[in-house]
């Protein structure tokens, strides 16, 4: 079997969720994705949330996951997946991809 290269492409599907928050303060940065770490009192959080979602992306579909914040200011966190398909996947406005 041949593939023509032309017809197959590997792009990031990329998803940011935005805020117009307080930020995340720098000391605590390192420790989002870490399992029961909370900024909430004792009892009113579990602290898996970012523990979780992380997982789910990086280790089961090895996805990425970033925070972008800025105090006072915004969190976003960005979302990637490797996605590869043909060139057929997509519809004749470019607008959508279909994974084949």
């Amino acid at each position: 079997m041949q593939v023509c290269p032309d017809w197959l492409f590997i792009a990031k599907i990329e998803i940011r969720i935005r805020d117009n928050g307080n930020g995340i303060p720098k000391d605590i940065r390192e420790e989002i994705f870490n399992p029961f770490f909370t900024t909430k009192p004792t009892g009113q959080g579990t602290g898996l949330g970012l523990s979780i979602s992380y997982d789910i992306i990086v280790q089961q579909h090895r996805g990425e996951i970033k925070v972008e914040t800025e105090e006072v200011k915004f969190t976003a966190f960005v979302v990637r997946f490797a996605a590869l398909g043909n060139l057929s996947t997509w519809s004749k406005d470019g607008s959508k991809i279909i994974l084949t």
